[in-house]
C-alpha cells in the first residue's frame, strides 16, 4: 500500500425508492418491510413526507424531489454523499407513485450502472394520471426487472409498453401464519362479517352501509370510518349494523380476531359509472386480502363487480366468492360461507394457497429475480396464468360506459362504429377512450 495515501472503504447497498415512508400505516409500507426484514444495507429514498416523517426501514433514509428533473442525477450524488458515508449502489427497487420517484431511480442507475427493478402497486398511468407516460417508458426500458401487483395489471402494461411484466402479489408474515386449520365457534350468537382496514372508496363505502343496514346482518369493522381514506360522511354506522372498533395495534392481533369470524368482507368497485375509484377496482389487489388468506383462513366475501382484481384471486383460488351489493344475494352469499362443508373446504384451499406467500424469502426472490431478468421460479405466476383477465374486464367496462354515454343522449357521431373499432384496436386507443370518458363525465382532465 503507498504511503500516504487513504484508502475509502465503499459500502455497497441496496436502494428502495417509494414515494412515503415505509412504516406499517400503509400497504406499501407493510409490504416493503415484509420483503426486507433485514434493512442494514438498504438505503430508503422517499419522494414526500405523507405520514409526518415516520420512517421504520432502512439504515439510511432519504427524502428527494426532482423540481428540476435535469438535475436529478446531481441532485442524488450530492444527497447521497451528505450521508457521511462512501456508499455504492448495487441494486435498485423503485415502486413509483409519481415522477420523483421514477428520476431518482433512473439517476442511481445511471450513476452506479445497477440494475433496476420497476414494481407497479398503484397504477398512475393506465387508467389514472399521475406519472408521465414518456418517463416511465424510458424507465421500464431499461429496467432490467418490471413486476405489478396483479395479474390484470401485468396483462394491461404488457399490451401498453410491449415488455415483459410478472406478477408479485402482497406477501405476508410468516410468523403469523396458523399450524392449522382452525374453525370459529360453529354455533355463534350472531353471524357476523369482519372487515379490516380502510376502504379507499367513498361510494364502495356507502353501498356497504346500505347493505348492511337492508340485510341486517352484522359487520365489524377493525377500522374507522375517520380515517383519511375516507373524504366523505357517514350516518352513524351502528345504526346501520355495522360496528367500529377501531384499528388493532398489532397485526397479531388483528390475525387472531380474523380467526374468530366466519367470513370476512372486502368492499371492492362496482366497475360502472358510479365507481369513484375504478382503477383500483380493475387493476389492485388489496394486501389485506392475502393477509386475511393467510392469517387465519378466513373465506372471504368480495362485494362489487365480479370482474375486479379482488374478486378474480378470491375466486380463482377458492377461499371466498364474490357478490354484487344486492340484499337476496349477499344473505344467500353469507348463508353458504357459514355452511360448515364450505368452510372446511375454504379453509384448506387458504391453507394450500398461503404457501406461495411467504415473506421469508420474498426479498432474495426479487433480487434473484433481478439478476437473471425474468422470475426465478413460479411461485407467484403459477397462480395468475388467465392471459385475458384484466384486458377484457377494461374493455367491458369501456363499451358499458359508452352505452352510458349513448342512454343519456350525449353520444357522438357514429358510436356503434366507434365501439367496433376499438373491439380491434390497440390498447393505446382503448386508454384514449378512457380519458375522454373521465372528462365527459367530470371524473378528471385529459392527461
Amino acid at each position: 500500500m503507498e504511503v500516504g495515501v487513504d484508502r475509502v472503504e465503499h459500502v455497497a447497498v441496496d436502494v428502495v425508492v417509494t414515494v412515503h415512508e415505509v412504516n406499517a400505516l400503509h400497504g406499501t409500507g407493510i409490504m416493503v418491510q415484509r420483503m426486507f426484514p433485514d434493512d442494514r444495507a438498504i438505503l430508503s429514498i422517499r419522494s414526500d413526507d405523507g405520514y409526518g416523517g415516520v420512517q421504520d426501514f432502512g439504515r439510511w433514509q432519504l427524502c428527494l424531489k426532482h423540481d428540476a428533473p435535469a438535475m436529478a442525477q446531481a441532485r442524488v450524488r450530492a444527497a447521497i454523499a451528505q450521508l457521511g458515508t462512501a456508499l455504492t449502489v448495487r441494486r435498485i427497487l423503485c415502486i413509483p407513485y409519481g415522477d420523483d420517484d421514477l428520476l431518482t431511480a433512473i439517476a442511481l442507475h445511471e450513476l452506479y450502472g445497477a440494475p433496476l427493478c420497476v414494481f407497479v402497486m398503484d397504477d398512475r398511468n393506465l387508467l389514472e394520471v399521475g406519472i408521465t407516460a414518456a418517463l416511465l417508458e424510458r424507465a421500464l426500458a431499461i429496467a432490467q426487472l418490471r413486476l405489478t401487483i396483479s395479474q390484470e395489471m401485468r396483462n394491461l402494461y404488457g399490451v401498453k409498453f410491449d415488455l415483459p411484466f410478472y406478477v408479485m402479489p402482497p406477501v405476508v408474515c410468516d410468523a403469523l401464519i396458523p399450524g392449522e386449520v382452525t374453525f370459529p365457534d360453529p354455533q355463534p350468537k350472531a353471524i357476523a362479517g369482519i372487515m379490516i382496514g380502510n376502504v379507499w372508496s367513498q361510494k364502495s363505502l356507502e353501498r356497504l352501509v346500505q347493505l348492511t343496514q337492508m340485510t341486517q346482518v352484522p359487520l365489524h369493522w377493525y377500522g374507522s370510518s375517520k380515517s383519511r381514506a375516507v373524504p366523505g360522511r357517514l350516518v352513524q354506522l351502528e345504526d346501520c349494523g355495522i360496528q367500529e372498533f377501531g384499528f388493532l395495534p398489532t397485526e397479531q392481533e388483528v390475525a387472531e380476531k380474523l380467526r374468530q369470524y366466519h367470513f370476512a368482507v372486502v368492499p371492492s368497485g362496482t366497475l360502472d359509472l358510479d365507481d369513484d375509484r375504478a382503477e383500483l377496482s380493475l387493476l389492485s389487489l388489496p394486501s389485506r386480502i392475502p393477509f386475511i388468506m393467510s392469517a387465519s383462513y378466513t373465506p372471504l366475501l368480495v362485494l362489487g363487480s365480479p370482474d375486479t382484481a379482488a374478486a378474480h384471486f378470491v375466486t380463482s383460488l377458492g377461499i371466498g366468492l364474490s357478490c354484487p351489493y344486492e340484499p337476496q344475494t349477499y344473505i344467500e352469499a353469507v348463508a353458504h360461507l357459514t355452511r360448515g362443508d364450505v368452510q372446511r373446504t375454504m379453509r384448506q384451499n387458504a391453507a394450500l394457497a398461503t404457501a406461495s406467500f411467504l415473506s421469508a424469502t420474498s426479498g432474495e426472490w426479487l433480487w434473484q429475480s433481478l439478476e437473471l431478468g425474468r422470475p426465478v421460479d413460479d411461485r407467484y405466476e403459477k397462480l395468475f396464468t388467465d392471459p385475458r383477465l384484466g384486458i377484457d374486464t377494461t374493455l367491458k367496462y369501456l363499451l358499458e360506459a359508452l352505452g352510458g354515454m349513448k342512454k343519456s343522449h350525449v353520444m357522438v357521431p357514429h358510436l356503434e362504429e366507434r365501439v367496433a373499432a376499438m373491439k380491434t384496436s390497440k390498447f393505446w386507443q382503448v386508454r384514449t377512450q378512457w380519458f375522454r370518458l373521465k372528462r365527459v363525465f367530470g371524473l378528471g382532465e385529459d392527461e
